[in-house]
């Protein structure tokens, strides 16, 4: 080529091979926001795991814990009046009958620690837990602690095939994010509903 002159093929072929310039990366915002656990499974390079994914394990842990005890009643609504205790006519003395309570309860241990609220099993004469698949086993109360409304029970003679759910680090919860509650306390099957953290931190409430 003549000295001072650019040659049109030498250029295009320098343009070609020139890098591009990197385009920016924007992160989008969306209002359907994903669980924090699908996003940790994609940076491990792992399969995205869906709320049904979760659900469908966690519900296995999840049981129906109904308990019993014996306490006083009436036979009349009016026998708590002097009148009504006293002299002729007077009502029988009262009679005991057998109250029920219900609730939910998750197992934390392949040999039968159930973990369930206090309020459900206080004063509990017998108490029945329930699994997933509808069998039924006897439990006794570990121990319980009204201030947090935690009572700990362990299922007598339990199956082999027990579904236990770990422990979350509550330290690491964040605000916002995405937590699935799931509960069987009417004996009627497993419930999932799904919301977000609404506040941390608030301990000491009660």
């Amino acid at each position: 080529p003549v000295k001072g002159r650019v040659n049109p093929a030498a250029q295009k072929t320098a343009a070609k091979a020139a890098p591009k310039p990197a385009k920016a990366k924007t992160r989008g915002f969306s209002l359907f926001a994903k669980p924090a656990f699908a996003y940790a499974a994609k940076r491990q390079g792992a399969k995205e795991v869906s709320l049904s994914d979760i659900a469908e394990r966690a519900v296995r842990g999840v049981v129906n814990v109904r308990s019993t005890k014996l306490v006083a009643s009436s036979r009349h609504p009016l026998h708590g009046f002097p009148f009504f205790r006293r002299g002729p006519g007077a009502q029988p003395a009262p009679r005991r009958r057998r109250a029920r309570s219900l609730g939910s309860g998750v197992i934390v241990s392949a040999d039968g620690i159930v973990l369930t609220n206090h309020h459900v099993v206080r004063h509990a004469d017998e108490i029945r837990v329930t699994l997933a698949n509808d069998q039924e086993y006897r439990a006794k109360l570990v121990g319980s602690d009204p201030k947090s409304d935690i009572a700990v029970l362990r299922i007598e003679s339990p199956p082999k095939d027990l579904s236990p759910l770990p422990f979350g680090a509550s330290s690491k919860l964040r605000l916002g994010e995405v937590v699935l509650a799931i509960g069987n306390p009417f004996g009627v099957g497993q419930t999932v509903t799904m919301g977000i953290v609404s506040a941390v931190g608030r301990g000491n409430m009660g």
